[in-house]
């Protein structure tokens, strides 16, 4: 049971530029007023990894993060067709007296 949390080597600059960004929709901001934010990251991250830069670059406690691969689609423009890559979306649900203010800035 303890070998669950790996500690990582990675340093905190390191997995911050991992961040790609906030998600900004209707459901994100809606999630938002209660407390879960939406983030799009990087596909080699882990929950645990999350949660440590989100907790030490916005200073808050974070409850869970539940995180989903999105997968690539197929986009047409015109005649051409072109395709998205696959990325993963966190979803970041912080402890009751915490909020993140900056988040949609």
């Amino acid at each position: 049971m303890a070998n669950l949390e790996k500690q990582t080597s990675r340093s905190l600059s390191e997995l911050l530029s991992l961040f790609k960004a906030p998600v900004i929709t209707e459901k994100s901001v809606s999630l938002a007023q209660i407390k879960q934010y939406t983030f799009l990251v990087d596909r080699r991250l882990t929950k645990n990894e999350i949660q440590r830069v989100i907790e030490k670059v916005f200073n808050v406690q974070v409850e869970c993060v539940r995180t989903l691969i999105l997968p690539t689609k197929i986009k047409r423009f015109k005649k051409s067709k072109g395709r998205i890559s696959q990325y993963k979306k966190a979803y970041v649900k912080l402890k009751a007296n915490y909020e993140i203010t900056n988040v949609f800035d």
